[in-house]
């Protein structure tokens, strides 16, 4: 990001799906900026700005789940009152197109993409927890004919507020 390395939070692949999550602290906040990816394989990106998140550890605990064949994946996490949990889903359907995606209850969906075949679909959401709990399910569901799929999330954490969500 602007030619500074992000940090990876989680990497979790299912066959030829994989899917990750990288922070980068106190980034610039004005002008416009460029995230630089070196992979050969096809990828779709996305990008969000969280505000008031701890800049020491931003990131209280993560999550990942995969499944060669499953329709639905959930997380279960780990979170306290007015945390922010982030996630993200990435589906390979085995035959056929692409279906709708699905958020679980509770969670906004910020973005859904797909590469225009139907070899693949990625969403991304967040939730804000109104508890504390071990067990804060976190979850994504396709239609689509199951194939190849796995789920990430993170709990961004804020020890002076709540934290904020700009969408880029």
């Amino acid at each position: 990001y602007q030619s500074v390395a992000m940090t990876l939070l989680e990497t979790v692949t299912a066959g030829s799906t994989k899917l990750s999550i990288y922070y980068l602290v106190d980034p610039p906040t004005t002008g416009t900026f460029s995230v630089t990816i070196s992979a050969s394989d096809e990828m779709l990106v996305h990008v969000g700005d969280y505000y008031s998140v701890d800049q020491v550890k931003p990131f209280s605990n993560s999550s990942t789940t995969s499944s060669s064949g499953a329709q639905t994946l959930a997380l279960s996490l780990d979170v306290h009152d007015d945390d922010l949990v982030i996630g993200a889903f990435n589906h390979r359907p085995s035959t056929g197109s692409q279906g709708a995606m699905t958020q679980g209850s509770g969670q906004t969906e910020t973005s859904e993409f797909s590469n225009g075949s139907s070899s693949h679909e990625v969403a991304t959401s967040y939730e804000r927890s109104d508890t504390t709990t071990t067990n804060f399910g976190h979850s994504y569901t396709t239609d689509a004919n199951s194939g190849p799929c796995c789920a990430i999330g993170g709990v961004l954490s804020a020890p002076n507020g709540v934290i904020t969500i700009a969408q880029a």
